[in-house]
């Protein structure tokens, strides 16, 4: 498994990423539906907060996001 940096043109595929975690716990899909917003990976927020993405074999099969708030960081999306 490698981390790197996250690119900004993978949001959708970090969404993707984080919907399917939150579908393993077996929710039903309106709940899904309503998680959607709360879980979607803001490309413009990318920009200004470093997100960080698991890669295997080329695949993107995790990430998570840096929140720096002065000198406290918040690890967010895990």
């Amino acid at each position: 498994m490698r981390l790197r940096p996250a690119r900004p043109d993978e949001a959708d595929t970090l969404t993707g990423v984080a919907m399917a975690a939150k579908a393993h716990w077996g929710y039903d899909p309106a709940f899904l539906a309503g998680c959607l917003e709360v879980l979607r990976v803001d490309r413009s927020r990318m920009e200004t907060e470093p997100h960080v993405v698991a890669e295997q074999d080329g695949e993107v099969v995790g990430f998570y996001s840096v929140q720096l708030d002065g000198d406290r960081a918040v690890l967010d999306k895990l």
